[in-house]
């Protein structure tokens, strides 16, 4: 049997292509990961574009552009690194009708964020139709959170 030897150049040479081939790979996952984010934040951006036709005009918009966009934020929660794409789902799902969803939405958010002030703010908000008495909770906590938005919802009673 003989045995394969190499002698320093072929080990140069098999090192030197290693390095290549693991940095190839570390290139592509980068290029891939990169290519999700833009996915993702161009899903973001039409389904807030949705988000904010339907505030503006305040009129239902047709079913089948809300449904894209629900979709388009759940894609956007899916493939991002924050909370934004998530309330931006619970607040489609609440414009769209599914009041009760929207709601679970998000108060999930909420309570894996206790912090989000954004949450709470549409929560006090919802809760005003939804669950009455979580409001002054709602509103507590939300004064502690950012006293500003609390001024600015207790002008909304």
């Amino acid at each position: 049997m003989h045995k394969l030897e190499l002698d320093s150049g072929d080990r140069s040479f098999l090192s030197s292509a290693l390095v290549r081939i693991t940095w190839l790979l570390v290139s592509l996952i980068v290029c891939f990961l990169l290519v999700l984010g833009l996915v993702g934040a161009r899903a973001r951006e039409r389904a807030d574009a949705v988000l904010q036709r339907i505030v503006r005009s305040q009129q239902p918009a047709p079913p089948s552009t809300v449904r894209e966009a629900m979709n388009d934020a759940k894609l956007a929660a899916r493939l991002s690194l924050d909370r934004a794409p998530d309330l931006l789902l619970g607040l489609l799902q609440t414009r769209s009708g599914h009041i009760e969803q929207g709601w679970r939405t998000l108060l999930k958010i909420a309570q894996e964020e206790p912090r989000n002030a954004d949450v709470v703010y549409a929560l006090v908000f919802l809760s005003r139709a939804v669950h009455p008495d979580e409001t002054p909770k709602l509103l507590r906590r939300l004064r502690q959170l950012d006293p500003y938005a609390w001024a600015r919802s207790r002008s909304g009673l």
